[in-house]
């Protein structure tokens, strides 16, 4: 039998699946970052137009 869900559990619930979605964004723009190095495309390495690109090595980073 499966207990009911009180408060604090749904509470943690909610903290976990925010922590997982948190990590999927950070690994998609590690992802992203790689991808518009490997590709030659400046949009892609540095996100936001106008702003320093961020370096490969950081991206990979983000993955690990």
């Amino acid at each position: 039998m499966i207990p009911p869900m009180t408060s604090d559990a749904s509470f943690l619930a909610f903290l976990n699946l925010l922590a997982r979605v948190g990590a999927v964004l950070v690994a998609c723009t590690g992802a992203a970052v790689i991808t518009g190095w490997l590709l030659h495309i400046g949009l892609l390495k540095s996100l936001l137009p106008g702003l320093v690109s961020m370096k490969y090595n950081t991206a990979c980073g983000l993955l690990g």
